[in-house]
C-alpha cells in the first residue's frame, strides 16, 4: 500500500514538474516573441506585428503594447503630415520671397562674424552676376568684389558694424565676373548674442545699376548740351513767360561782359546786356 502510494505520489510529482516546465517554456517563448516585437517597435519599426498568445496574462500585456504601437503610429503619421505641411509652407514662402526680391531687385545676405561664412540669396547672386552654385569666399575676402575706389569706405562701415553694432547704408560699385560694373545700395545691421556680442551681420543689396546708368547718361547729355550751347556763335537764352532768365550761353554772357550770377533768375531787362556810349547819348 505504501509502495503504491509512493509511486502515485512520484508520478504526480513528475507530472506536475513536467507540466510546470511545459507551461514555463510556453510563457518564455511568448514573452521572447513579445520582447523581440517590442524591441522592433522601440527601434522605430512601428508596423511590427505583435504576436497573439493563448496565455491570458501575456496576451493582456501584448494587447497593451499593441495599443501603444497604434498610438505611436498615429503620432508618427501626424508628425510626418505636420512636417510635410511645414516644409510646403517654407517652400512657398521661400519662393514668394525669391520672386519678390527678383521683382524689387533686392538681394539679401548674412555673414557669420565668428566663422566668416557668407550666405547670399538667389537674387544677390544675380545682381553680382554669379551662378548660385558659385563658392563664396569668406569675409573679408568677399570685399574683393567691391569697386576699388569704394572698398575702404565699405570695409570701414562693416568693421564699425562688427565692433559697435552700427548699421550702415552705402552706395557703391561692384565688379562682376565679366568685368562689368553694377551699382548697388548696401544696407547692413548687426545681430548680437545674449551677452551683446555681435555674432552676425545681415543686410540687403539693392540693384540701382539701371538708375545709375540713366543718371550718368543724363549727366553726359547735359555736358554735351552745354558744350554745344556755350560754344555756338549765336546768342542763346532761355526765359520764362515772365521774362526771367533761366539760362544764357557763354557767347551772350561774353558779349555783355556779364557773369551767370548777374543774369540767371533775374528779369531779362534788369541785366546790363549792353551799354550806350557817351557819344551816342550826346
Amino acid at each position: 500500500m505504501c509502495a503504491r502510494t509512493l509511486m502515485l505520489c512520484g508520478l504526480a510529482l513528475v507530472g506536475t514538474i513536467g507540466l510546470g516546465l511545459w507551461t514555463t517554456r510556453r510563457i518564455a517563448r511568448s514573452l521572447s516573441r513579445l520582447t523581440q516585437a517590442t524591441q522592433s517597435v522601440a527601434a522605430g519599426n512601428l508596423d511590427t506585428t505583435l504576436p497573439h498568445t493563448r496565455i491570458a496574462e501575456v496576451e493582456g500585456l501584448t494587447t497593451a503594447f499593441r495599443q501603444m504601437a497604434l498610438e505611436l503610429r498615429q503620432a508618427a503619421q501626424l508628425q510626418q503630415h505636420y512636417a510635410q505641411h511645414l516644409e510646403q509652407q517654407v517652400a512657398e514662402k521661400t519662393a514668394a520671397l525669391t520672386e519678390a526680391q527678383r521683382i524689387a531687385r533686392v538681394g539679401s545676405w548674412e555673414v557669420d562674424v565668428v566663422t566668416g561664412v557668407v550666405t547670399w540669396s538667389a537674387e544677390q547672386y544675380r545682381i553680382l552676376g554669379m551662378e548660385p552654385t558659385a563658392e563664396l569666399p569668406p569675409y573679408p575676402d568677399i570685399l574683393a568684389v567691391i569697386s576699388p575706389e569704394d572698398q575702404s569706405v565699405l570695409r570701414a562701415a562693416v568693421e564699425r558694424a562688427i565692433a559697435q553694432g552700427t548699421p550702415y547704408t552705402i552706395e557703391h560699385g561692384i565688379i562682376r565676373p565679366d568685368q562689368s560694373i553694377a551699382y548697388v545700395i548696401s544696407r547692413g545691421e548687426a545681430l548680437v548674442d545674449d551677452q551683446g556680442k555681435v555674432v552676425k551681420l545681415v543686410g540687403t543689396v539693392t540693384d540701382i545699376t539701371e538708375l545709375k546708368r540713366a543718371e550718368q547718361a543724363l549727366v553726359e547729355s547735359d555736358r554735351r548740351f552745354r558744350a554745344i550751347f556755350n560754344t555756338t556763335f549765336q546768342f542763346i537764352g532761355l526765359l520764362t513767360s515772365e521774362g526771367v532768365v533761366l539760362e544764357a550761353n557763354q557767347t551772350a554772357l561774353d558779349f555783355g561782359g556779364l557773369t551767370r550770377q548777374e543774369v540767371i533768375n533775374r528779369p531779362f531787362w534788369e541785366a546790363r546786356w549792353w551799354t550806350i556810349s557817351p557819344g551816342v547819348v550826346a
